[in-house]
């Protein structure tokens, strides 16, 4: 449901980029404004996405360009056609590549806040790879969210009752 919020904002910031585009005539170009909608495209769908958009929107614009009687040239238009793929597609790869790295990281946020807790007898193994007891981590430490894990005592402990069936 949210995906599909998602994609049509970006639908319509890039209809809206382009019916301002068609407005202003030929001459006045906002190139920058092209940015947005590849930017909603790439950080929302992938870099795919944004790179089409961005394929799509300059074909769009090149297609006004060539009929509203511009004052460039079918080969000038082509040529700015190509420089504005190029960078769009480069920046809707960049979106999407900052947007994996907050991903990533927000995912390593997490990873580190969990504790390992012997799931045989409770304790807790602390950054030094010391086990303590659940008591004995909470009062040094503020609470953190925990995970399961066993103590090496437990851990041999269960492997001598598996090793006697």
């Amino acid at each position: 449901r949210d995906r599909a919020w998602q994609v049509l904002l970006w639908l319509a910031v890039s209809v809206f980029v382009l019916m301002l585009d068609y407005t202003l005539g030929p001459v006045i170009q906002f190139h920058l404004l092209f940015i947005f909608p590849v930017s909603l495209a790439a950080w929302f769908s992938g870099w795919r996405w944004g790179v089409a958009l961005a394929l799509v929107l300059t074909l769009a614009r090149l297609w006004l360009a060539t009929s509203l009687d511009s004052p460039w040239t079918i080969t000038e238009s082509l040529f700015n056609a190509v420089i504005r793929i190029v960078v769009l597609g480069a920046f809707a790869m960049l979106v999407h590549r900052v947007r994996q790295s907050l991903d990533i990281a927000r995912e390593v946020r997490l990873l580190r806040e969990l504790l390992p807790v012997c799931c045989g007898c409770k304790q807790i193994q602390n950054e030094r790879g010391e086990w303590q007891s659940l008591e004995q981590h909470a009062l040094t430490r503020q609470s953190a969210p925990f995970t399961t894990a066993m103590c090496p005592s437990c851990l041999t402990h269960y492997q001598e009752t598996f090793n006697r069936r």
